[in-house]
């Protein structure tokens, strides 16, 4: 099947020796897999909240890593271009983060 990258965290107890507890790495997985299922899913509601797209949740919260994170995005079409640079406008809460990172919305935003 196809390949997507996924960035995933490590924290000590995921017993990954040589890793230490804020590293990241970038794996490649099936499409379609349940990491990457459950990510989609995660910029969605995101995207909901802020009245934006997932693809602008994604850079958003790279944009947030730090001045060290420059995202390199290519598109064919210019009002993709335009979405795009409006990423660069919104700001992920906490608890945007949170749920980004794998918390149950439900838990997380209230209603």
């Amino acid at each position: 099947p196809p390949m997507t990258a996924a960035t995933l965290r490590f924290s000590d107890h995921n017993g990954v020796s040589g890793l230490s507890s804020d590293s990241t790495r970038v794996w490649l997985v099936p499409s379609g897999s349940d990491v990457v299922a459950a990510v989609v899913d995660a910029a969605k509601v995101v995207a909901r909240r802020h009245r934006a797209t997932p693809a602008q949740v994604s850079l958003a919260w790279l944009l947030q890593q730090g001045d060290h994170v420059i995202p390199l995005v290519g598109t064919k079409r210019p009002d993709h271009l335009d979405e795009n640079a409006r990423a660069s406008d919104l700001q992920l809460s906490d608890d945007d983060l949170l749920v980004l990172a794998g918390a149950d919305p439900t838990e997380v935003f209230e209603a």
